[in-house]
């Protein structure tokens, strides 16, 4: 085996193990621009790819050029569209073989020719990339002097194209069944993400349900989103002066160490401030101190914010919290999460109407109370005084002090009745 025979050869090897680090044609052309040039010594490289959609030629990168206009020739390459059978890169294309031009400044089938002269670039090498009968692609190689024209080159060059199009091809077969395998198991993650996401409402309307005590029932649902759909979970309910309260706050079992303070640095407070302000959900990533650390290690951190909303008021907030046990959260989950907040806003919403039943009723009964005394104290000395008058056992002075007390106590008796009609005593529970 020859010398050039054997550069070809460790080319070859080096274009094999590019393809088999990079997974598509576009992250391999800028690295194997670098060898082609290093190995041949050829002095820049264009590498451009048939765009099947346009039916034309598309450059994918450009390599080694030097000089101060080399940005231009850059520029001017990979702006450029080459239709079949014009130009350099487009004649190679339709001919499905190798040309050499000895000067690109008097060639008129190149379109670059003040750029490459400005980078001084004179000879040039192209040959296509195939697989088959398909041509993927286009190499240029370029230099400052007039390439040879020799067979062996040629030959050299044909068969790099041929081997460069088989890895091409190799790596479109290899990101397509990879692109569905991802589809498939992403179709898996969503429905099993779906059926997480039901359990949890079903789950979550059963505990609401059956507790009469809010803040218990909303524990337990903090507590059954961590062992289906979060690692993290906190419900936070506005009071009436605006306070943010924290009411439920639950840890997944599986979750990192580092107690629930580190749990609740995975949420940024204004976040949920902003959430509750505005009434508008939120899906964000690498929150908080421990969500850009989990993230580091395990991949993403993600945070799902819903408002508990019921007549367009916003009641809380109820926060989700995902780092590695679960997938991260997606769009899809945004709705799910919606419909739970749901639930828990009728149920807040219920506790407060419950509430606000008993102390009215516990009104009534310290207004009934007070009515009964306040109307019995002046009865009791009417009928009191009533007896004794009855008698007629009385002297002439308690006679007429018996009249003037009962006088005195139906008139405060009146007074009682006159602000049973006026409201405004009642409701400032002075009557």
């Amino acid at each position: 085996m020859d010398k050039q025979s054997r550069l070809f050869r460790r080319t070859q090897e080096d274009l094999a193990r590019i393809f088999f680090e990079c997974a598509s044609f576009a992250g391999a052309a800028p690295r194997v621009l670098e060898v082609l040039c290093k190995s041949f010594k050829w002095r820049a490289g264009v590498c451009w790819s048939v765009d099947a959609e346009v039916g034309s030629l598309r450059c994918l990168a450009v390599r080694n050029v030097r000089g101060p206009h080399a940005e231009a020739f850059e520029r001017a390459s990979l702006g450029l569209l080459m239709e079949r059978d014009t130009y350099l890169p487009g004649t190679v294309w339709a001919r499905r073989a190798p040309e050499v031009v000895k000067n690109v400044r008097r060639e008129p089938r190149f379109q670059r020719r003040r750029a490459a002269a400005a980078c001084g670039l004179r000879g040039a090498l192209a040959f296509p990339i195939y697989a088959g009968d398909r041509v993927l692609g286009v190499i240029e190689l370029y230099r400052a002097t007039a390439p040879p024209r020799s067979a062996a080159l040629l030959r050299g060059t044909a068969a790099l194209g041929s081997q460069i199009g088989e890895l091409v091809l190799r790596a479109e077969n290899w990101l397509a069944q990879t692109n569905a395998v991802s589809s498939h198991a992403e179709g898996r993650e969503e429905a099993e993400a779906a059926k997480r996401w039901s359990r949890f409402n079903v789950e979550a309307s059963r505990a609401l349900a059956a507790s009469l005590d809010c803040d218990a029932g909303l524990q337990l649902v903090a507590r059954l989103a961590v062992s289906g759909v979060a690692d993290w979970c906190a419900i936070d309910l506005l009071d009436p002066v605006g306070q943010v309260r924290r009411a439920a706050q639950a840890r997944g079992v599986g979750s990192r160490d580092g107690g629930d303070r580190g749990c609740a640095e995975l949420v940024d407070g204004s976040a949920v401030l902003e959430v509750l302000r505005t009434g508008t959900p939120a899906l964000v990533s690498g929150f908080g101190l421990w969500a850009r650390r989990w993230a580091a290690e395990d991949g993403k951190a993600s945070v799902l914010i819903v408002p508990l909303r019921i007549r367009r008021e916003t009641l809380g907030a109820l926060t989700f919290a995902s780092v590695s046990s679960l997938c991260s959260y997606r769009w899809e989950d945004l709705t799910r999460a919606e419909e739970v907040a749901g639930r828990v806003a009728l149920a807040v919403e219920n506790a407060r109407l419950r509430r606000e039943a008993q102390d009215l009723h516990q009104v009534k009964d310290e207004f009934l109370a007070a009515v009964s005394r306040e109307m019995r104290t002046p009865l009791d000395a009417v009928l009191g005084w009533a007896r004794l008058l009855r008698t007629r056992k009385l002297d002439r002075g308690t006679a007429a002090q018996a009249l003037s007390s009962i006088e005195r106590n139906a008139g405060a008796q009146a007074h009682v009745i006159d602000g049973l009609r006026d409201e405004s005593p009642i409701d400032s529970r002075k009557l």
